[in-house]
């Protein structure tokens, strides 16, 4: 009889592994999940804070650049996003979503540097994180940030091939099935919003460095100069990028620039 061979596979880790966040301090906190990609010789942990419309589940390649380097990353569904609770649709308050990616951070921290990247939406809620001390940060990236009260010049067009000159990102965007087809952005232009949008009178208390696409559709590369100028960060501005720069097709450039910020804050 022939033996039996049994070939094991390494698990799925494509779109990282999906875990529920606890609730730290009562049961009304909102049901949030996150995905980890976790590095095999960790030497950095990052936090990465999706925009409006978006889920954990678009970031895969970025996460696989990253810990190719020993960096974790450790990427939230934002209320009312992907797995997450929340009204489907709908952006959450900036406080909420600062608080619950502030959340992931206590959860995601170890003894190496922990580096936030929040992009578009997200990166709203992470500088608030960072100006508001809502949890203790080695390093901030603002990537696509709206990060002050500005009224679009006419129709905003969001379409997937707005924000990305990418096809494979667009098409995963397009049949993402935990994205929001059509997510009211509303918020990004309301007046209620906590600082630092609009308001951040100085430099923020963490290393950060502000990422912008030179041809990005939805916030003005002036936005980005101004914000860098008054939070005292480095700037760089990808020329022929688009809004989601992260996964652009300048996603490989973007990805190292990031890798190059997150070691140097160990120097």
């Amino acid at each position: 009889m022939s033996p039996t061979v049994r070939h094991h596979r390494r698990p799925q880790r494509a779109l990282g592994v999906v875990m529920p966040l606890v609730p730290t301090s009562s049961d009304t906190e909102p049901a949030l999940y996150y995905r980890h990609w976790p590095a095999e010789q960790p030497r950095a942990t990052v936090v990465l804070l999706h925009g409006i419309g978006e889920s954990s589940n678009l970031y895969h390649r970025l996460a696989f650049a990253l810990a190719a380097e020993g960096i974790s990353t450790y990427a939230i569904d934002q209320p009312g996003h992907g797995l997450s609770s929340g009204e489907r649709g709908q952006a959450a308050p900036i406080a909420e979503l600062a608080q619950a990616g502030a959340r992931l951070i206590e959860h995601a921290r170890t003894d190496f540097p922990l580096v936030v990247i929040g992009h578009s939406l997200g990166a709203t809620a992470a500088t608030v994180i960072a100006d508001e001390t809502l949890a203790a940060i080695d390093g901030l990236v603002i990537s696509g940030g709206p990060l002050a009260s500005w009224e679009p010049q006419g129709e905003l067009e969001l379409t997937p091939e707005a924000l990305s000159a990418d096809p494979f990102y667009v098409d995963q965007l397009i049949n993402d099935p935990f994205g929001l087809p059509e997510p009211d952005l509303t918020v990004f232009f309301g007046q209620d919003l906590p600082a630092p949008w609009g308001r951040l009178t100085g430099p923020l208390p963490v290393k950060t460095i502000v990422l912008h696409g030179g041809d990005d559709p939805v916030v003005p590369v002036s936005v980005a100069r101004s914000f860098a100028q008054i939070a005292g960060a480095d700037l760089i501005v990808y020329p022929g990028i688009r809004h989601d720069l992260l996964n652009d097709v300048g996603h490989a450039e973007v990805a190292g620039d990031i890798v190059e910020f997150v070691l140097g804050l160990q120097e």
